[in-house]
């Protein structure tokens, strides 16, 4: 069986096709032609690719857990200018809790944002979010409510599959080609599947493409 050329618009060389082949998008790719799989640039996450619920319920559990060591920081003043016996020790200490939470509650506040700016980095902010969010119990613990937040909102980052709404190029794992349109038989008159080369009623071969301009022997 003979073997044409393709001219495509926009390649200065043309392309190599077998008449016979089953589907357009199969045909080689010039040298002038991007390979398969891969894309000029890759599109920002778009919402559906981003933790949001991760995102919110560390969030909530950082604020809650900065804001419980910041009152406790400041009723530590309190305390300790009471002048009774042992205000003083116990306000230190309270100072040192409200310290240690308001540390933590930045720290879970930091990653929550960084974890929607950069969901690829899911699994290490989950991580990070869920270990934090426990030590904040040595900080307050955010009202309690606040570490449960961020250990949900940890969990949930550690969990995260981003969705991919990128449509796969041939090449890409997972690429399904289009079936080819039926065909009449030029011969006998029936109409064969897109899938066969050949008509399976007289056996006359699929004519070439009309939809693609080929010249040569």
């Amino acid at each position: 069986m003979s073997t044409g050329v393709l001219l495509v618009d926009g390649l200065s060389d043309p392309v190599p096709v077998d008449p016979n082949s089953i589907f357009l998008d199969t045909i080689p790719p010039s040298p002038d032609s991007t390979p398969p799989g891969e894309r000029a640039g890759k599109a920002e996450p778009q919402v559906s690719d981003r933790p949001i619920g991760a995102f919110i319920l560390s969030l909530l559990g950082g604020v809650l857990i900065l804001a419980e060591g910041a009152i406790l920081a400041a009723l530590s003043s309190a305390v300790g200018s009471a002048g009774c016996v042992g205000c003083s020790e116990a306000g230190q200490v309270i100072g040192g809790v409200g310290a240690f939470g308001v540390l933590m509650g930045i720290l879970v506040v930091i990653l929550s944002v960084i974890l929607l700016a950069r969901p690829e980095n899911h699994l290490g902010l989950g991580i990070a979010i869920l270990v934090f969010s426990l030590l904040s119990f040595f900080g307050g613990a955010g009202f309690i409510l606040g570490l449960i937040l961020g250990v949900v909102g940890g969990i949930l980052a550690i969990v995260f599959v981003p969705e991919d709404d990128e449509t796969p190029l041939p090449g890409d794992p997972g690429w399904i080609p289009a079936r080819a349109p039926d065909w009449p038989c030029p011969k006998c008159g029936a109409w064969v599947s897109g899938f066969s080369t050949v008509c399976t009623r007289c056996g006359t071969a699929r004519p070439a493409p009309t939809t693609a301009q080929a010249v040569g022997p």
